[in-house]
């Protein structure tokens, strides 16, 4: 290929490459921005976290930003880690796999706020989802690998959170964060890391 042929080459492809990104992020970025707030509350109104400044339905301003930019985050570094993967290691998912995932996320959402028995039931409780929703839904190494680096890395914004005084943990087992943060995360990255595969027009 010359230098003159290039470019009419490279820029279809990149066009191709914006258009993949878009369909993909922006539907992250609402539902990011909607839904999670919402889940949110299940952890505001059950007094398992609080705001320092709460506002209306007992949330902030920055809860919608926070969690698109989590929803963002997640989502296309799936994308990332499958394009660094062997082709063929996972197959496009269904509608179905991802709704059941949104189920488990959604369902260890509320028992991480409404389930008792403290964190040693809710860490029992999430851990199964977390690792039932990864065998039945996921099953790849790209996947797991996710799940872990969203679970480090959800602890990892949670605690910088803590330490900022912007909200508190009702137990803080892990340095000012409950012991279940990881897991409920691990659930998180299943279904939006599913969410993002089901999106993206390959």
């Amino acid at each position: 290929m010359d230098a003159a042929t290039a470019p009419s080459v490279a820029v279809p492809g990149a066009r191709a490459a914006r258009r993949r990104a878009v369909a993909v992020a922006v539907p992250l970025a609402v539902i990011g921005a909607t839904l999670g707030p919402v889940l949110d509350g299940l952890h505001t109104w059950s007094g398992t976290i609080w705001y320092a400044s709460p506002g209306w339905m007992r949330s902030v301003w920055w809860c919608p930003p926070l969690f698109c930019g989590a929803a963002l985050s997640i989502g296309l570094s799936r994308l990332w880690l499958d394009r660094r993967s062997p082709p063929g290691a996972g197959a496009r998912p269904s509608s179905g796999q991802v709704a059941w995932a949104s189920l488990a996320f959604v369902a260890a959402y509320a028992a991480s706020g409404y389930l008792p028995g403290g964190s040693l039931a809710k860490c029992a409780a999430l851990g199964a989802l977390a690792a039932g929703g990864w065998v039945a839904l996921e099953r790849t190494r790209a996947g797991l690998w996710h799940g872990a680096l969203a679970a480090a890395g959800g602890w990892a914004v949670e605690y910088a959170l803590v330490r900022a005084g912007l909200f508190t943990h009702l137990t803080g087992e892990l340095a000012g964060v409950a012991a279940w943060i990881p897991l409920l995360y691990f659930s998180g990255a299943t279904a939006i890391g599913l969410l993002a595969r089901r999106l993206d027009p390959q």
